[in-house]
């Protein structure tokens, strides 16, 4: 079910409590067809608490260092015709934080309302799923309140959805079903930024029915079927409107053979989608696994997938700033290719398991509309009129040093190219490589103790232009962030105490021409580190059942 998208797409998963999550998966390169046109360099998958699998009465309450609160309460019902889940989410900050003393809050203030309700009915023959979700989120940021005429952030957001997911069963044709998957959506959301307003409305349906059944016998699946996104905004940015409905009617199919042995899997699929303004695209998608033993897995992926951008909703971050946004009137929809391969090999050392996971992708643009930040003064979109592609390379290995502890260490490479106004360059902000070392310990089961380090590496980045960075600079300089927490686990419920940053790394100067915030040079969007310090937070967590 699509989740991030249009106005949410700047917020990614700010606005879904990790408490509520009871599993995340990712799909690298090219994905299903069944999941929509979407999908440039992978997917990701949230699987809420279902009824079954979530305790009766769960509470979080979490508090930190800079008098954040957050507190989750969480219900379900396991039994009768109808199962449910209730999430419920509030957030709330008031204090003024300002660290590097520049006269600006280096946390906004927050007022935030989440709650999320579930219905769950299976029978025999059908299954029905049923979400309705409500958010109310306030954020006021900016200048601190000692000001007389202050420089103020403010961002609000009301969230409604209401999605379903139905599923006809076909007892004796046990390979062979129909779902019906549907979402609407309404986002209102303002902004403002000093001197600049943005307000928009998003309304949105979306509709996926998919068929599945076999041919001749269960190594050989078809799943087939239609979509459908109905998308209208209402943008209004400095008196200008931005009003726009994107419709997009799809179809799809997808064929699945699994081996005999089961060792090689192979998926092709192709949609076919139609937008109202942009006209027909074709996406087709391959994925083949392959084990050529029980310990070594190897995976390919290629394919095509299309994108409508939201160049306003998808880049708020930069009205902190005193750039003028520039649009073309004939943005394109965007289109890319995919290119991946995955190999992963178990092994053991010591006679313990470890992990070794290798994977390459790139993604080729064929369209894409270029964010262009190269100009201080302005922010422009426009259509690619070059190269622009992204070649990302990883590494992982997972060990068990010793009983219950564990080690992950991972390294990537990232290499990341546009084209702003025919010249190629190195897309800025983006770190070219990151690495990443993990242990977790956990003690016998009678006094459990949970403990958990990790430190990350983020190397240097390109800054684009702006005369008062310091020096000229036109690289970040790499660092280093290391979390760590410790659990105590106790029958019915956890105490827990953490820490976030705890380097006490932070950007100099991260908001540019601070002390003239109403001024031609003001620019508070150039992050490429983090702008808070160390965060100590602890909380208690609750289970119920």
């Amino acid at each position: 079910m699509p989740l991030i998208r249009g106005l949410s797409s700047s917020y990614g998963l700010t606005f879904v409590p990790g408490t509520w999550i009871e599993s995340i998966q990712v799909i690298k390169g090219a994905g299903s067809v069944i999941n929509g046109f979407e999908s440039f360099a992978g997917q990701i998958n949230l699987e809420y608490f279902k009824p079954e699998n979530a305790d009766k009465i769960y509470w979080n309450f979490y508090t930190n260092t800079e008098s954040k609160f957050e507190n989750n309460l969480q219900f379900a019902k396991k039994t009768g015709k109808w199962t449910t889940n209730l999430f419920t989410s509030i957030n709330y900050h008031s204090k003024d934080v300002d660290q590097d003393k520049n006269g600006f809050l280096d946390m906004p203030h927050i007022k935030s309302l989440n709650v999320l309700n579930r219905w769950l009915r299976e029978t025999d023959s059908y299954r029905i799923n049923l979400v309705g979700r409500v958010l109310v989120d306030e954020r006021v940021g900016g200048q601190i309140r000692t000001f007389t005429n202050p420089y103020k952030v403010v961002l609000d957001n009301t969230l409604l959805e209401f999605s379903t997911k139905t599923g006809l069963k076909i007892p004796d044709n046990p390979g062979k079903s129909v779902g019906l998957q549907t979402a609407f959506r309404r986002h209102d959301q303002t902004i403002k930024f000093g001197l600049t307003d943005y307000k928009a409305l998003q309304e949105s349906a979306y509709l996926n029915l998919i068929a599945q059944t076999y041919l001749r016998h269960n190594h050989h699946i078809l799943k087939y079927g239609l979509s459908y996104y109905a998308d209208r905004y209402t943008e209004n940015y400095e008196s200008s409107n931005f009003d726009r409905t994107d419709l997009t009617t799809g179809v799809f199919g997808e064929y699945s053979y699994i081996s005999p042995e089961n060792n090689f899997v192979l998926v092709a699929g192709m949609r076919g989608d139609y937008h109202n303004t942009h006209g027909f695209e074709y996406l087709p998608r391959l994925n083949l696994k392959y084990n050529p033993s029980e310990a070594t897995v190897l995976r390919l992926s290629a394919g095509k997938a299309m994108r409508i951008a939201n160049p306003i909703a998808e880049n708020t971050s930069y009205f902190a700033s005193s750039r003028v946004f520039d649009i073309e009137d004939s943005l394109g929809v965007e289109l890319a290719w995919n290119y991946g391969i995955n190999a992963t090999h178990c092994f053991k050392i010591f006679d313990r398991e470890a992990t070794f996971n290798a994977d390459a992708y790139r993604t080729q643009f064929e369209n894409q509309v270029v964010i262009d930040i190269e100009d201080p003064i302005k922010l422009r979109f426009y259509n690619l009129d070059g190269e622009s592609y992204s070649n990302s390379i990883q590494f992982d290995f997972n060990y068990e040093l010793f009983e219950r502890f564990d080690m992950k260490l991972a390294y990537k490479i990232n290499q990341v190219y546009s084209t702003f106004d025919g010249e190629k360059k190195i897309m800025p902000l983006v770190p070219e490589n990151r690495a990443l070392v993990n242990f977790a310990y956990s003690t016998d089961q009678i006094n459990k103790w949970l403990f958990d380090a990790t430190w990350n590496y983020i190397g240097s980045s390109r800054i684009p232009y702006h005369p008062f960075i310091a020096d000229g600079k036109t690289q970040s300089d790499p660092f280093f962030v290391i979390n760590s927490q410790v659990t105590k686990r106790f029958k019915t419920f956890d105490v827990y105490l953490g820490g976030e940053n705890l380097l006490n790394y932070k950007q100099d100067n991260p908001i540019l021409g601070s002390d003239d915030p109403f001024g031609s040079n003001f620019d508070a969007s150039i992050i490429w580190a983090p702008v808070m310090g160390r965060l100590i937070y602890t909380g208690i967590r609750l289970k119920i059942n």
